[in-house]
């Protein structure tokens, strides 16, 4: 009984696992090499984006006290949000790596906004 509680469980929040996937894959290689603060700290700003809502096709990546985001949001807002997270837990962001798709508006459906200026 257990099992099935728990698959039920496991497939009702299964976008919010196949988020963290990445990150768990990547953790066992970086605590083994003794990149334990940064891991950390990747940590607290993964569970401060799924508090907030979550980014789901944002990748992130923290070396040092930056937090180096690359992928698809959909409007400058969210890349504020982005930068505002990060500045919570006192980390430079650096949002090079962002693009930005209008979900509708003047532009073309699916034309794309870069944000590395």
């Amino acid at each position: 009984m257990r099992r099935i509680a728990l698959m039920s469980l496991a497939w009702r929040h299964r976008h919010r696992l196949l988020r963290w996937i990445p990150f768990v894959i990547g953790a066992v290689p970086r605590a083994l090499a003794g990149d334990r603060s940064s891991l950390l700290t990747e940590l607290r700003l993964l569970a401060s984006l799924e508090q907030d809502g979550g980014f789901p096709h944002v990748r992130i990546d923290v070396t040092g006290r930056t937090a180096h985001f690359s992928g698809l949001v959909f409007s400058n807002d969210d890349v504020a949000a982005l930068e505002d997270i990060a500045a919570r837990l006192g980390l430079d962001a650096s949002v090079k790596g962002l693009r930005v798709r209008r979900r509708s508006g003047s532009r073309p459906a699916g034309s794309l906004i870069s944000t590395s200026g």
